[in-house]
Parts: C-alpha cells; structure tokens; sequence
C-alpha cells in the first residue's frame, strides 16, 4: 500500500488465477466447478463458486479458454 501497487496485486493474482484455468482446460477436457476452485484456491460455498463460475463463462465467452 506504501508503494501504491495494490492495484497492479489485485491484477496479478486475478491473472494467475486464469492462467491457471487455462491450464486445467488445456490438461483435462472435463472438470467440475468445484475441482476447477479447488485449484485455484477459491471457497467452496455458493457465493466463491457463482463468482468462479461466472469467471469461467467469462473466459469461454472471449475465448480465453477452448471448450
């Protein structure tokens, strides 16, 4: 926060979070949503995998991922 570069964190934990789905997409053809947050460390409760959930579609939508 003294450094002003809270922001560029944020960004840089959100990016590797979708690399690492990209990853899971490109290892496995199938995952459920919750092994897909299990990876990527997100909570396991309605809210965590409604947020992961809309990232993923997110992901398919811009082709960030191939289905």
């Amino acid at each position: 926060m003294q450094d002003y570069n809270v922001g560029i964190v944020g960004l840089c934990e959100k990016a590797f979070r979708r690399r690492t789905i990209q990853k899971l997409t490109e290892t496995y053809m199938t995952q459920s949503l919750l092994e897909i947050a299990r990876a990527v460390d997100v909570e396991p409760t309605d809210a965590g995998l409604h947020e992961l959930e809309q990232e993923v579609a997110d992901m398919v939508s811009t082709s960030s991922v191939n289905v």
